[in-house]
């Protein structure tokens, strides 16, 4: 082949191999910043109304957190599930509260930027939420769906003021009726820490979940939060105190714990929390396995299975993770209930 025809068409092949190169790292990192950008002008105007925050795209320098935040919130909403909606709300919240330090070499002293942090605390820990699939979401007696479908819709066609602008007006609403209202602006730490708390644990022992009613467990959890993770934090204290030892008092703690599911079997029941028979069966059999410590002790203090996941369940805890504390607990139950009914590969 001629000599002239071979360095045209490696010409031809270089030129389109630099064509389809991926685009520069520089260049994704200022498309997403001009996202983001839009996205807290967006939110700001929402909730100020006001569209004037022209020096944003000059100050923001970073917020990949915000980013991601928001990102994994629009996932949560298009589940279309009460436990995807309280995340997602959870997470724009969070997002919201940092919006402050982002933007503060902006020079918007003429704006007060504190209440987005009281606004995002009621929009993260709602006292009431309700939720229909592809109808409702109702945030403390606040109808709000329409806001966030809005908002799913225009980050899907890369709106992104839009998107931040219908996230603002959801905050904005929230708080303005919540002004208004008698009821409490916001869950109770602990009453949220129960609730991850027993959603936690149901999941691990089987309960399918469609067999439990979350939103009706989270807005009748009120004010019981102290005596369903007050024992939880019990046992945390004496696994801190002794971090390498299982012994009598860990399990009389665990024994604290049973007691959690026993003497709240009329209540999930009441509640239509949980409505099968056979449900309620199950959450019995995991927890009687903590209301003895075991006959050999020494099997279950010297079990490093259970001693690993005590150790786990304390890091969650101090984490603030009260969801995998319950899976933690729930897993425990599970390993001893199966080896006192027969061998579980599962558990090894």
């Amino acid at each position: 082949m001629n000599k002239r025809i071979l360095v045209v068409i490696g010409a031809i092949f270089l030129s389109t191999t630099l064509a389809f190169r991926a685009p520069p790292q520089e260049l994704l990192d200022t498309i997403k910043r001009k996202e983001l950008v839009q996205t807290v002008e967006g939110v700001l105007s929402g909730i100020i109304k006001e569209s004037n925050f022209t020096n944003l795209e000059e100050c923001i320098t970073e917020g990949s957190l915000v980013d991601q935040e928001l990102t994994q919130a629009l996932k949560d909403f298009e589940s279309e599930t009460f436990e995807g909606m309280r995340e997602g709300i959870s997470l724009v919240a969070k997002a919201v509260k940092q919006i402050p330090e982002l933007v503060k070499e902006c020079k918007l002293g003429e704006h007060d930027l504190s209440k987005l942090i009281e606004m995002a605390e009621i929009f993260e820990h709602p006292y009431k939420l309700i939720f229909r699939a592809g109808r409702n979401l109702i945030v403390n007696g606040v109808e709000v769906y329409h806001f966030i479908a809005n908002a799913v819709h225009a980050k899907r066609q890369a709106q992104y003021f839009d998107f931040g602008y219908y996230i603002g007006e959801a905050l904005d609403v929230v708080f303005l009726n919540q002004q208004k209202q008698s009821m409490p602006p916001k869950k109770e730490t602990l009453d949220e820490q129960a609730f991850e708390f027993l959603s936690g644990y149901f999941q691990v022992i089987g309960l399918k979940s469609s067999h439990v009613n979350s939103e009706q467990l989270y807005n009748t959890i009120d004010k019981k939060g102290s005596m369903i993770y007050g024992p939880v934090s019990g046992l945390m204290k004496k696994l801190k105190a002794k971090p390498q030892t299982i012994d009598l008092p860990i399990w009389m703690s665990l024994h604290e714990i049973s007691h959690i599911f026993q003497d709240g079997e009329a209540y999930l029941i009441h509640n239509q929390v949980i409505s099968g028979k056979d449900d309620l069966i199950t959450i019995r059999k995991y927890s009687e396995v903590f209301e003895h410590a075991p006959e050999n002790e020494q099997k279950y203090s010297l079990d490093p299975r259970i001693a690993n996941i005590l150790q786990i369940a304390l890091g969650n805890y101090e984490a603030g993770l009260a969801g995998s504390v319950g899976r933690d607990i729930g897993q425990i139950a599970y390993l001893i209930y199966s080896d006192q009914h027969g061998k579980c590969s599962a558990c090894e």
